[in-house]
């Protein structure tokens, strides 16, 4: 995956805290999209260091967005 030094990093933080990054597209200036394992849409993610809260905000809304899905899979099994 082709990404700027400090977007890898971020990445990398964020795969210890257990999230799996499978692609990751450039967009506009410095911001990219990312795609997450077990998450349905592609996160915009900047490759800019200077917010040091961003990477407590990631974390945290990955976090959502995978409790999310889970309920929604549950939800789908039972009604099954």
């Amino acid at each position: 995956m082709e990404a700027p030094r400090r977007l890898r990093g971020v990445l990398r933080e964020l795969e210890r805290q257990g999230f799996v990054a499978v692609a990751c597209e450039p967009r506009k200036g410095s911001h990219w999209a990312v795609t997450f394992r077990g998450i349905s849409t592609p996160q915009i993610m900047t490759s800019n260091g200077s917010e040091p809260r961003a990477m407590k905000n990631h974390v945290a809304r990955l976090k959502r967005l995978m409790a999310e899905g889970e309920r929604g899979e549950v939800r789908q099994a039972q009604a099954a």
